[in-house]
């Protein structure tokens, strides 16, 4: 299934989780970090439902103006970056 996700989506990688006992199955998980993940959050924005649409719809509005592509914040910049995040887990559901 997660090779599906990958191959539709074309963003994130599959990386194996280590097994720790022997008896224990083999697991992998399905990763995507920053602008990768608004890749996937414009198809399916429309879609979701109650507090998680607002939420994307606010991260997807203010996401890439508040983050810096070489990570380096000004003092200003970190601020609004840190009220911007507040926002977004303030919308509850």
């Amino acid at each position: 299934m997660l090779d599906f996700v990958l191959t539709k989506t074309g963003v994130g990688k599959i990386t194996t989780k280590v097994r720790y006992q022997s008896h224990h199955r083999q697991s992998y998980t399905y990763a995507l970090y920053n602008r990768q993940a608004l890749q996937i959050l414009y198809p399916i924005g429309p879609y979701l439902l109650s507090y998680k649409a607002r939420r994307c719809s606010l991260i997807i509005e203010k996401y890439l103006e508040l983050t810096p592509r070489n990570g380096k914040y000004s003092p200003a910049l970190k601020q609004a970056r840190a009220d911007f995040e507040q926002q977004v887990l303030a919308i509850r559901g």
